[in-house]
């Protein structure tokens, strides 16, 4: 009886002493995590006012200012640069497509300061609108719209990113900022409208053919295509679909025509003959159809391109996915790895604070594979594929039992 309260008292003094061990560590983890989350809540940010400006209509060969307000968290002197990008967000794509133009406005943006400084101790109030705040900067900006502009809505955005000072690195390390964009209405009539001129095929190989679409622009305005709702699709003489392909895209000036290459492959081979190709081009306001018989030849006629999709522009739409959009948030990522870790830490009895390293590593890694693939390579099939297979990995290697 002795022997067994003895077992007894050992045993809870085992378990006391466990739990005071698992407790010292969670306390430590939770100080690495706090101190990872510090410079992220302190971190520089720069405040932008307004966060749209329209520049109102303007005329061809006008030169229209434009200015921001910005303000600082710091209080020390940042010094910054800011530069045209293409649209992050766009209200007025949709608002008004119909009256939009998709050309190219980066050679119309100039900004008087390349460089300049933000001094967070000096502020001025400002009033915008109806509402009175305060800034630390007016940051002025020019758009000098060309003689031969397209008519029509054109918006663009800034961004403002640190510079880095001789011999100190970078001043800002880590900070937050919001993108404002701009519009502007060049005066004139606004006409949105292509065409499909004629189609084409030709033979890469017994089994792939090229079906070749020429498209033209017979309006006033730079358009592109939305390949979500296009579609090229392929019949035979009995008028059995015999495939539907994805269109691969275009963007064409006023009076400009284009052709776009679309590949058929086909498992089975591609008979010679007479085939029905029914093509759809969208273009965000309208869309432009036409179905025409096209022979594909017995003989090879064009040799096989390493590549057949056109260099297509990203719409203003979804400008927030372009590869200039990459960056790491690493404070971000290491602290949702901290926390993942500490959860796994608490809820499994027999897990180790190597299972926590390794875990908190593991999920450090697919966070960064998840941001890369979300703003830098676009591939959501990527991003649900790897997720998927890393959490059934992580999970068999968890120690512990399962619940």
């Amino acid at each position: 009886m002795a022997s067994r309260n003895n077992n007894n008292n050992h045993k809870n003094l085992r378990i006391k002493i466990s739990r005071m061990i698992k407790a010292t560590n969670i306390i430590i983890l939770t100080g690495i995590l706090f101190l990872a989350i510090i410079p992220a809540a302190y971190a520089p940010s720069i405040g932008v006012l307004p966060s749209e400006v329209d520049l109102g209509r303007v005329s061809r060969g006008e030169d229209v200012k434009g200015e921001l307000y910005l303000s600082s968290a710091s209080d020390k002197v940042l010094r910054f640069s800011g530069s045209y990008i293409i649209p992050v967000s766009n209200p007025w794509f949709f608002r008004y497509l119909s009256e939009y133009s998709e050309e190219d406005i980066s050679g119309w943006i100039s900004f008087p300061e390349k460089e300049f400084d933000i001094d967070g101790t000096k502020a001025f109030s400002v009033k915008i609108g109806d509402v009175v705040t305060r800034a630390n900067k007016k940051f002025e900006f020019t758009a000098h719209i060309p003689k031969n502009a397209e008519p029509g809505y054109h918006a663009g955005s800034i961004n403002f990113y640190p510079i880095a000072t001789p011999g100190k690195g970078p001043e800002v390390t880590l900070f937050g900022v919001v993108r404002p964009n701009f519009v502007f209405r060049v005066n004139g009539e606004v006409v949105r409208k292509g065409a499909i001129t004629k189609i084409e095929a030709e033979r890469v190989s017994e089994n792939q053919a090229k079906i070749i679409i020429y498209f033209k622009n017979t309006g006033t305005n730079t358009i592109s295509s939305d390949n979500s709702k296009s579609s090229v699709k392929i019949y035979n003489s009995d008028n059995e679909i015999r495939a539907e392909l994805e269109f691969s895209g275009i963007n064409i000036k006023p009076d400009e025509e284009k052709k776009a290459a679309v590949m058929w492959y086909s498992r089975e081979g591609i008979k010679d003959g007479k085939y029905m190709v029914s093509a759809t081009i969208n273009y965000r306001n309208d869309q432009a159809s036409r179905s025409e018989f096209v022979t594909i030849p017995s003989m090879i006629t064009v040799a096989p391109a390493q590549s057949q999709l056109l260099n297509v522009p990203a719409a203003p739409a979804e400008a927030i996915l372009s590869t200039k959009s990459c960056a790491s948030n690493w404070n971000a990522i290491l602290i949702l790895s901290l926390i993942t870790g500490l959860i796994i830490y608490w809820r499994l009895p027999h897990a180790t604070i190597k299972d926590v390293i390794l875990m908190s590593g593991g999920v450090f890694l697919i966070l960064t594979i998840i941001n890369y693939l979300l703003f830098c390579y676009r591939s959501t099939l990527g991003v649900i594929a790897i997720i998927l297979l890393l959490a059934v990995a992580i999970y068999y290697r968890i120690p512990g039992k399962r619940y």
